[in-house]
């Protein structure tokens, strides 16, 4: 298990009025191929299958993220893998997410954002500051488990 502590200050917006959005990015190598399809969990009751639209636009960007209660998970699908790897990266709060996106095998999840409409800021008037954890497993489904759902991943 992968354990990553993340500090984000205030996303300025004041200079370019300009809505912003900063992501956590892995990018995944050694010929991993999620074949643009990737798992999110729903309410933590189970996780739901997810296809990146073929026709990926910046006019349709956003439709391929969807709500990461808990954990996203992509998987090895080339036919030829003597593993069956899979990837999971759980998060300590809700987020919005996706996965094989643009490039093969990556996993990307929205860490913070500010928009004008959406505008929180702290007592000083500056954007919030944004700490978080995640937790990335890599394992092959036929020697191992899933931490997903254990009881020895700490997120306090």
């Amino acid at each position: 298990m992968i354990e990553f502590d993340t500090e984000l200050s205030g996303i300025p917006i004041e200079a370019d009025k300009a809505d912003k959005d900063v992501t956590m990015y892995w990018h995944l190598y050694d010929n991993f191929d999620a074949n643009k399809t990737f798992w999110t969990d729903s309410n933590g009751l189970g996780m739901r299958n997810r296809k990146i639209n073929a026709q990926t636009t910046a006019s349709n960007l956003s439709s391929n993220f969807y709500p990461v209660t808990s954990a996203i998970v992509i998987r090895d699908a080339q036919n030829d893998s003597s593993t069956h790897r899979q990837v999971t990266v759980m998060t300590e709060h809700t987020t919005a997410g996706t996965a094989d996106l643009m490039e093969r095998a990556t996993i990307e999840l929205v860490h913070n954002r500010r928009l004008q409409s959406l505008n929180e800021v702290d007592q000083a008037g500056w954007g919030i500051k944004v700490n978080s954890k995640y937790w990335m497993q890599i394992y092959d489904q036929t020697r191992g488990v899933s931490l997903q759902r254990s009881k020895q991943l700490d997120v306090n």
